[in-house]
């Protein structure tokens, strides 16, 4: 729909990845980006020379087993003891959202934000969670069905690119023009 990968789409210069890493810049110590294998051609890689030291990029080659998988092998590759789950399609999310959810880490195993009682990403999960995500082997559940199953907290944002996702470029386009019109 899109005519290449979400992670690979630029907005003034800049790839979706890039504009999500800059947002975590200075809150995290290392970033996983989990691709689509399909997605990993060398046309595609080589923009990944400018993302940050901090971030590794790991591939997902079964797809087909919803993003429970990419979010089982995301937390494998590290040994962060809290992470943000954060969608690449999603790469208009604001500094103060990350800080509002950080601020709110202790009040549940799976922080979410939520925007006019809308919820949305990034999400924050605690150790309990990165715990249950390398040791297990099931993936026939969905991430839904996976967070039911912990303490979830709610944290209102003022902020609607929580619920942001692009998936054509109409998308796109409107995100842009709401983002200027602010």
């Amino acid at each position: 729909r899109m005519k290449s990968p979400k992670a690979f789409l630029e907005v003034n210069g800049r790839s979706f990845t890039e504009l999500i890493a800059g947002v975590y810049s200075g809150f995290v110590d290392e970033m996983v980006l989990v691709l689509n294998g399909a997605f990993c051609a060398p046309r595609w890689l080589q923009s990944l020379v400018r993302l940050p030291e901090n971030m590794i990029y790991i591939t997902n080659d079964k797809p087909h087993l919803d993003r429970i998988h990419s979010l089982l092998l995301g937390a494998r590759a590290s040994y962060a003891r809290k992470a943000f789950v954060h969608n690449v399609d999603q790469p208009f999310v604001t500094r103060e959202v990350i800080q509002k959810l950080l601020l709110a880490q202790n009040s549940g195993d799976v922080i979410i934000p939520s925007f006019n009682h809308q919820h949305g990403h990034p999400v924050l999960i605690n150790e309990q969670v990165l715990t249950r995500l390398r040791t297990t082997t099931c993936s026939d559940i969905t991430l839904k069905e996976f967070y039911s199953s912990f303490d979830r907290h709610f944290v209102d944002v003022n902020d609607p690119s929580i619920l942001c996702n692009i998936n054509t470029p109409e998308d796109l386009e409107r995100e842009l023009t709401h983002k200027i019109a602010i």
